[in-house]
């Protein structure tokens, strides 16, 4: 299957937290409605005890065990755009330094899980990141029968779930290679995750 890298670009630049119907994702333990709030607390980098609490917070929506959830990818793009804003900041700010170790961390455990699902025979992504976004990818605005969709044989085609590690990997692989200075302090651990792509 082709698949075009620069619309996918195109996509997660242009993306904006609030063109993101985060309640009709998935998490593991439900829906998406706290992560704008999680990532906008975590992007102000207002103290060190809130990025470690944001980060941590985060990670327990998005992944969980190996697996990744409708959410991922979409929480990625803009952990990723604050991962660089605060890696350009991180010399001078130790909030920001302690963000960029965080997410840094993230970003590992997400690799690696990429790394786990590409090695296990899996369907074809969805053509276009976009397409995580259809009107049939959603899930209902009314929770009221999200436990009874849970236990259908099939909530995502393979072709869906397989594109929740597909496109965190294009959303990684976009950032880290977009990467031209970084400080010293970081070099190695950036090369550790570039490693993983």
């Amino acid at each position: 299957m082709m698949l075009n890298t620069a619309d996918t670009h195109d996509f997660i630049d242009q993306l904006t937290l609030e063109g993101v119907p985060w309640h009709r994702l998935t998490t593991p333990y439900g829906r998406g409605d706290e992560l704008p709030k999680l990532l906008k607390d975590l992007a102000s980098l207002k103290n060190r005890e809130s990025v470690e609490s944001s980060v941590r917070k985060i990670s327990h929506l998005i992944e969980h065990q190996g697996t990744l959830w409708h959410v991922t990818p979409f929480a990625t793009v803009f952990l990723a755009r604050i991962f660089r804003s605060a890696l350009a900041d991180a010399s001078t700010n130790p909030v920001a330094h302690q963000a960029v170790d965080h997410i840094g961390e993230l970003f590992a455990v997400l690799l690696e899980s990429v790394r786990d699902a590409q090695k296990l025979e899996h369907a074809d992504p969805l053509p276009k990141f976009v397409d995580l976004l259809t009107e049939d990818s959603l899930w209902p605005d009314d929770e009221e029968d999200d436990e009874l969709r849970w236990e259908e044989e099939e909530v995502f085609s393979d072709s869906m779930f397989y594109s929740f590690w597909f496109y965190t990997k294009e959303v990684l692989t976009n950032a880290l290679n977009g990467l031209e200075e970084v400080p010293q302090e970081f070099t190695e651990s950036i090369s550790s995750l570039k490693g993983l792509l």
